[in-house]
């Protein structure tokens, strides 16, 4: 194995059941799909990569945003440059939202790109919660704290429409939310 290999382990067994070497960028964070045993999805510098394990191979599918798709071409083909991706969560029919250094969030359907939400939040999204239950998404960023209606923690809906703002006191300017989780109350939205 190399410096940067892409390792699978069975480790109630303490089995390897795949690996690849993975590119030369730097991975923030590698997650599997709540529903599949054989999908999952990494982000980091410049890249969202959707992956399968395929016996004992890893069979990866490099995210790609069509010129089309973007408002401001900025690309060398038919693609716009990927921003690097911070945090990732899961939806239920192959959906998975990735969360950009620039504050936007991005919905992909089996690794193909849906749509971009420009600026849910005003910097990094360090941080995605969902559940497969109801859809609901938790996302955490870095915010300068304002009087606006913003927050550095927001709830979206299944649409990435944006049910609710929380500002959270941290003491500082700037507010700065790494993890997010939610638990069940009556009204969120």
């Amino acid at each position: 194995m190399t410096r940067n290999s892409m390792v699978v382990w069975r480790w109630q067994e303490g089995s390897l059941v795949a690996t690849t070497s993975a590119a030369s960028t730097r991975v923030f964070q590698a997650q599997f799909r709540p529903d599949s045993d054989s999908q999952f999805v990494t982000v980091g510098v410049n890249h969202v990569k959707f992956w399968s394990v395929a016996g004992n191979q890893l069979i990866g599918k490099k995210g790609v945003i069509p010129a089309a798709s973007a408002t401001a071409a900025s690309a060398t083909d038919a693609t716009i440059k990927m921003q690097t991706m911070l945090s990732l969560a899961f939806s239920a029919d192959g959906i998975t939202y990735t969360g950009a250094v620039s504050g936007d969030v991005y919905v992909w359907k089996d690794a193909k790109f849906i749509k971009m939400v420009k600026r849910a939040h005003d910097g990094p999204v360090f941080t995605m919660y969902t559940t497969l239950k109801d859809g609901l998404i938790v996302t955490g960023a870095k915010e300068k704290r304002s009087l606006k209606e913003g927050g550095c923690v927001k709830l979206w809906d299944q649409d990435m429409k944006r049910c609710r703002a929380y500002q959270i006191d941290t003491g500082s300017s700037i507010d700065v939310i790494k993890s997010v989780c939610r638990i069940k109350v009556r009204q969120l939205c």
